[in-house]
């Protein structure tokens, strides 16, 4: 009987146990088949009038395509498949295509069928062409959204995307970005290419193989429009070693291709930007910029910067009138435009050119219209999307109404013209020779207590001299000659130059070496509450949050040269906040800068205590200062608010750190 009573009562329990597991399996099922295409986009590759990549999320399948209103179809199987962003990439090659030709596509699995998409394939003749070149989608999904709409309703034949597609590179990042992605196909199914470039926060290469199936590894190969003379397009990875094998492929690559009337690039950081707290790109303006010149490129496209330029035509040249290695060449010279607005902060074009044409700082991408007597550039402003029209197929090349384009005061069309009988350049290029020349300032200590040892490396096999300054200065040919190195006890700026003996000049190179300022104030007594075991009731940061005994970039607390194991990492503006326990008597702190990124200076630290500021740090905050804090707390304070506020040029770079930081209790 107790067995019969045991077995009775688990009946029930057993049969819940079964319907929840089925309907837990129908539950599966259901969000599988809905989950089982996803995330749509075509690829090209090297030769896009007869091969495309196909690729979705989801469930494996197969992809039944021919052209488009033939009753004619093929099926192709799946050629790879990544587990990348936490999800399955499949992807199918489309081999075999007519060129200039319309496909239908639809992607068959177990579960469902895509609905019925179509693209169209290169021409393999010359041929006039639209197509969309831009960059940086990274962190305002909305605007992100107006960009990818608009390409939409400008139906180019492609898209050139020059990286930076997320901001941190995190699985959920890219499904968001896939998702709007599929925002550049038509309402009528058109599928937009995408030509796809590493950026700098792709963290590696594969972020980008996994996702667009690059043809090679490193992410750098060319694409080849309207046959093998008339467009061909490099896609290049300004994220790994520029030179070495990168730079033996493009040069072997031009070499074998001369004749191409349209040589174009695109990559992500630029040669000189116009941003400026963005670095010039020497690396690849030494391993490239030579080669551009030589073959007759007509156009670049960069990206980083998050702001809008064009220039003149311009070669490369170190000599008398050039600026940052350019000088202005209206026959022979390369149009560059930027530098990436796809929904990445912008930023203010604050760093011009002699040779720049014209700036500005918008949301924004290139409409680029290709003819065979020229090429005509212009800058789309995308945040209107809703005030636009969709252009038709029969006019790819007219406006439609309501597009807003950019107009400076040189025009809203940059028209860069034919060379169609360009042969690859070989003059002024032994001037170039000095970019093989490579000066560098080393020390034993840039920042020092006593004394720092500074060495000028020279590399070239040019014969000359090199000049040098320590006082800000600009060496030349009437500046000292450096023959061994120096030693300094105060703070010094070393600018040095190779010129060699037929009057080239080399890049100059600056080094600064600073002698530690005194600490400002002095030192309070050891915190008995540390700071870093509280939690505080607000934070917000400039850039990424506030960090609990690591810096804002998640390394150790750093300035100086000394590493603090408790305290805070903020990024000015920022600010944190706390519940003030009655038995706080007085805070104590050190504050600077951190030495893994240090911003120009600091607009002020401030210490509140109920909204009135009870320590204000002396200004000007610079890079180097070390600021002790040892400050009394207002008796019965219910809120204490540290604020690291930021300059009036913004926060940039201010990565600071309060170190040693707490409460005392007496």
């Amino acid at each position: 009987m107790p067995f019969h009573q045991t077995t009775t009562a688990k009946k029930p329990l057993l049969l819940k146990l079964f319907s929840l597991l089925f309907l837990g399996c129908v539950f599966c099922s259901t969000y599988a088949a809905e989950k089982s295409i996803e995330k749509i986009r075509l690829i090209w590759h090297e030769d896009p009038a007869h091969h495309a990549v196909l690729a979705w999320c989801g469930d494996q399948g197969t992809v039944t395509y021919g052209v488009k209103g033939s009753d004619e179809t093929n099926s192709a199987m799946i050629t790879r498949s990544t587990n990348a962003i936490g999800l399955r990439n499949n992807f199918v090659h489309l081999k075999d295509l007519k060129a200039d030709t319309d496909y239908s596509v639809q992607i068959v699995t177990r579960a469902e069928k895509s609905k019925q998409l179509w693209f169209k394939t290169a021409p393999d003749i010359p041929k006039n062409i639209t197509f969309i070149a831009g960059g940086d989608s990274r962190n305002h999904r909305d605007a992100r959204i107006r960009a990818n709409r608009m390409v939409a309703k400008l139906r180019p034949l492609f898209v050139a995307f020059g990286g930076d597609m997320t901001n941190r590179d995190t699985h959920e990042e890219w499904l968001r970005w896939l998702d709007d992605w599929e925002l550049t196909t038509g309402a009528d199914g058109k599928l937009t290419p995408i030509v796809a470039t590493r950026g700098n926060h792709e963290r590696k290469n594969e972020s980008v193989s996994n996702l667009f199936n690059s043809p090679h590894p490193s992410i750098y190969y060319a694409t080849s429009i309207g046959g093998p003379n008339f467009i061909r397009l490099y896609t290049l990875n300004t994220e790994i070693e520029v030179g070495g094998d990168q730079k033996a492929w493009l040069a072997k690559d031009l070499k074998a291709n001369p004749n191409v009337l349209w040589k174009m690039a695109q990559y992500h950081k630029p040669m000189r930007a116009h941003v400026a707290s963005k670095r010039e790109g020497i690396p690849q303006y030494r391993a490239w910029v030579g080669l551009f010149y030589q073959y007759g490129f007509n156009l670049v496209f960069e990206s980083d910067s998050h702001t809008v330029k064009r220039t003149w035509p311009i070669r490369p040249s170190l000599s008398e009138g050039s600026f940052e290695g350019f000088i202005r060449d209206d026959k022979n010279g390369i149009v560059f435009v930027g530098e990436g607005c796809w929904g990445a902060p912008l930023r203010p074009a604050n760093d011009n050119k002699p040779w720049t044409k014209a700036s500005s700082s918008f949301n924004q991408f290139k409409w680029v219209h290709l003819f065979k007597d020229k090429i005509e550039v212009r800058s789309v402003a995308v945040d209107n999307v809703d005030e636009v029209e969709q252009i038709t197929d029969d006019d790819l090349f007219k406006a439609p109404k309501g597009l807003k384009l950019w107009t400076p005061d040189s025009g809203a069309v940059e028209t860069i013209p034919a060379r169609p009988n360009f042969k690859p350049n070989t003059d002024d290029l032994s001037s170039l020779q000095i970019l093989d020349t490579t000066v560098s300032i080393q020390t034993d200590a840039p920042l020092f207590d006593e004394k720092s040892i500074v060495a000028i490396q020279l590399e070239t096999t040019l014969p000359g001299k090199l000049h040098y300054t320590l006082d800000g200065s600009t060496p030349n040919s009437s500046s000292p000659v450096y023959e061994k190195p120096f030693t300094f006890t105060e703070s010094t700026m070393i600018r040095a130059v190779f010129i060699a003996d037929n009057g080239d000049q080399s890049f100059i190179s600056t080094g600064t070496v600073k002698k530690i300022p005194d600490a400002i104030g002095t030192a309070g007594p050891k915190p008995d509450v540390l700071i870093a075991t509280l939690d505080w009731t607000e934070q917000k940061a400039g850039w990424g949050e506030t960090k609990k005994n690591l810096n804002i970039g998640k390394r150790p607390l750093r300035m100086r040269g000394i590493i603090y194991d408790n305290g805070l990492g903020m990024h000015a503006q920022g600010h944190v906040t706390y519940t003030c326990d009655p038995s706080w008597k007085r805070f104590v702190a050190s504050v600077g800068h951190d030495d893994q990124i240090r911003g120009e200076r600091l607009g002020e630290f401030v210490v509140e205590a109920d909204g009135v500021a009870i320590y204000r740090s002396p200004k000007p905050f610079t890079k180097y200062d070390l600021h002790h804090i040892n400050v009394e707390i207002p008796a019965g304070t219910k809120v204490i608010k540290l604020i690291a506020d930021a300059s009036e040029d913004g926060p940039g770079y201010d990565n600071i750190n309060m170190v040693n930081a707490g409460f005392c209790l007496k």
